[in-house]
């Protein structure tokens, strides 16, 4: 069997800024439970109760030594920049879907990478993120909103009854 999907290619857009050409790699978020252990009288043995997800990130590589970037780094609180990876997914069958990971949060990290002279300047950024969507073939399959209490699985919003309880929505 050949590999069912290849992501083809991918674009950055950056606080409303397009810097298609300019990206290296990217690292989505990575989506992590956080559990805790619980047994009780009459249990054979623990289960693990989920107490929420782990602070979500986003890094990307980008080949330019931008100025634009460097302005994005220690922004007030609240008042987050909002990041898009766009990439085409590949099946065998040669269908192609879009995918779209849509972010909001702030840079907490810009490394310069190795300078090197007669290379491309490149540097590293690092996200923590307070919104996370992902979108493919033009549907939402997760969407994270930390500070809102919103958790959008497949469409259902994990969250709500418990945001309900606390007089949130």
């Amino acid at each position: 069997m050949a590999a069912k999907d290849i992501i083809k290619n991918a674009n950055l857009f950056l606080d409303g800024s397009n810097f298609a050409g300019q990206l290296d790699n990217v690292d989505p978020p990575k989506l992590t439970l956080t559990t805790e252990e619980f047994r009780a009288g009459g249990m054979n043995g623990p289960v693990e109760l989920t107490t929420g997800h782990e602070a979500l990130r986003m890094s990307a590589e980008i080949i330019n030594f931008s100025p634009q970037v460097f302005a994005l780094f220690n922004i007030a609180e609240g008042s987050g920049i909002t990041a898009m990876v766009r990439a085409a997914l590949e099946s065998w069958d040669g269908t192609v879907q879009p995918i779209k990971w849509t972010v909001r949060g702030k840079v907490v990290e810009l490394d310069p990478q190795n300078v090197k002279p007669g290379t491309p300047a490149r540097h590293k950024l690092t996200m923590a993120l307070d919104y996370y969507k992902l979108t493919i073939n033009d549907r939402d399959v997760i969407e994270i909103d930390v500070i809102n209490m919103v958790q959008v699985i497949n469409g259902v919003d994990v969250m709500s009854r418990v945001a309900t309880a606390l007089g949130i929505r």
